[in-house]
C-alpha cells in the first residue's frame, strides 16, 4: 500500500473510532502535561489504536489494559528516546560551536549532515518502535528496536512520507489547538496502519526468496 493510501486509511479508521479517541486523547493530554503518565497513557492509546486499526470495536477496558501491560515498557522508550536525542543535540552545538569544537568548517558540516541523517533515521525507528512491541509475541526492548530499524531503511521513502505526515498533523494542531487532542491517536493509528502494511510485503518477500 503507497503511503498515501496509508494515511487515508489511517484517518478513516481515526474517523470511525472518533469519539472514543477524543474522550481517550483529553486523558492522554492531560496525562502528558503531568509529564511522568504521559508514557503510559500513550501505551494506552497505542493499544486502543491497534483495535481500532484490525477493524475490532474499541473500550476504555482496552485502553486501562494495555496502559497496564505496555506503559513501564513505553517509559523505558521514553527515557532511551530522549537520551538519544539529547546526545544528537550535544553533537549538533558542539560541531556547530566553533569556540569548542576543534574540527575545521567543512568536517564540521559533513558531521552535521552526518548526525542529521542520524536523527532522521531515529525518528523513524521511535515511530515504529512502540507498534512492533504491541503486535510481537514477545516484545523484547532490543528486537524491536532492531526490527524498527530494519523497517525504516528497508522502506526509507515511505518512512519519510509519513514522518512528515505526522509532522504536518503536528503543525496543523499547533494552529488549531483543538486538534492537539486528537493528534497522539492519528500518530498511534498511522504507525500501526503502516507497520501492518509496510512489513507485510517484506516479510512475503523473505518467504518466497
Amino acid at each position: 500500500m503507497a503511503p498515501f493510501c496509508i494515511i487515508w486509511h489511517s484517518l478513516q479508521t481515526l474517523y470511525e473510532e472518533l469519539f472514543h479517541f477524543f474522550l481517550m486523547g483529553c486523558v492522554t493530554l492531560a496525562a502528558m502535561l503531568l509529564v511522568l503518565p504521559g508514557p503510559f497513557a500513550l501505551a494506552g492509546l497505542w493499544g486502543v489504536a491497534q483495535k481500532a486499526v484490525r477493524g475490532q470495536g474499541i473500550q476504555w477496558s482496552d485502553y486501562w489494559e494495555a496502559l497496564r501491560r505496555y506503559g513501564p515498557r513505553n517509559l523505558l522508550n521514553a527515557l532511551v528516546a530522549l537520551l538519544v536525542y539529547g546526545m544528537l543535540a550535544l553533537n549538533l552545538w558542539f560541531y556547530n560551536t566553533p569556540e569548542v569544537s576543534p574540527v575545521s568548517g567543512n568536517l564540521a558540516l559533513a558531521l552535521t549532515v552526518i548526525s542529521l541523517g542520524v536523527t532522521l533515521i531515529w525518528t523513524g525507528m521511535v515511530f515504529y518502535w512502540l507498534s512492533f512491541q504491541l503486535e510481537m509475541l514477545d516484545p523484547r526492548f532490543w528486537l524491536s528496536l532492531r526490527n524498527s530499524l530494519y523497517l525504516a531503511l528497508a522502506r526509507p521513502l515511505h518512512t519519510l512520507i509519513l514522518l512528515s505526515a505526522a509532522v504536518l498533523a503536528t503543525a496543523l494542531s499547533v494552529a488549531i489547538p483543538l486538534l492537539l487532542i486528537l493528534l497522539p491517536s492519528f500518530i498511534a493509528v498511522l504507525s500501526l496502519t503502516s507497520l501492518r502494511e509496510l512489513l507485510l510485503p517484506l516479510l512475503q518477500a523473505r518467504q518466497t526468496a
